[in-house]
């Protein structure tokens, strides 16, 4: 099997299988869109913030709309043409994709939100990134799911940018990290919370464990404890 990446360089890999993913289109067939004097092009019904087509009577979400195609973005969509369909327009709601996260079912299963390395330093230059690995959380060794990793990346104010899992639960795990996201918690907070014992979320508090740690063994840090030690 050849493989070739965006840059076009090729390489040949050997496979006992091939799984093939095409992608979906919308089916907009049959809606008579254009008598409804709703616009839409191949990727789908064209939209404003508000989930507005150019209908204003009218509003769409899902896959139809996009940008994402999951049940959860489409449920997220949902409840904002709910909202937006009913009320005035002073109290409609913006769809807001930002703190989106995702996770691909495979195993070891695959979690992601917002950015990774790359781009946060792209964006950002300045950022911190914490690593934690699934064989530091108890449930993940009694599991024998010690193989994975979590990784974090913060900005310098410790606020969340992206974090990305591999392993057991992945999907599940992220769910703390896209809390904080969303509401702007920084990743240090989230050491606070008392996690139950023995879960896989602990390897959440032990991330956000990983900014204090940190602090603490700067030199200036140390030579302050060293002496209210003495006191």
């Amino acid at each position: 099997c050849v493989l070739e990446d965006k840059d076009k360089i090729q390489r040949e890999i050997s496979a006992g299988n091939v799984l093939v993913a095409v992608g979906r289109s919308p089916n907009l067939e049959g809606l008579d869109l254009e008598e409804a004097n709703v616009e839409y092009a191949k990727t789908g019904i064209k939209v404003n913030a508000f989930l507005q087509t150019t209908n204003k009577d009218i509003f769409a979400c899902g896959d139809v709309v996009g940008p994402y195609l999951f049940s959860h973005t489409a449920s997220y969509q949902a409840q904002i043409c709910a909202r937006n369909a009913i009320l005035k327009r002073l109290a409609w709601q913006k769809a807001n994709y930002e703190n989106v996260s995702w996770a691909t079912f495979t195993d070891p299963e695959l979690a992601h939100l917002g950015l990774t390395e790359e781009e946060a330093r792209e964006r950002s230059g300045d950022i911190n990134v914490y690593k934690t690995e699934y064989g530091a959380c108890d449930r993940a060794v009694t599991d024998l799911e010690k193989d994975g990793l979590v990784k974090v990346i913060t900005d310098k104010k410790g606020y969340i940018l992206g974090a990305h899992i591999a392993g057991a639960n992945a999907g599940e795990i992220m769910q703390g990290f896209m809390l904080a996201k969303s509401f702007k918690i920084t990743l240090e907070k989230l050491s606070r919370l008392i996690y139950i014992y023995p879960t896989l979320s602990e390897l959440v508090k032990k991330t956000a464990a990983k900014p204090l740690l940190e602090k603490a063994n700067k030199p200036l840090v140390r030579f302050i404890l060293k002496i209210l030690k003495r006191l």
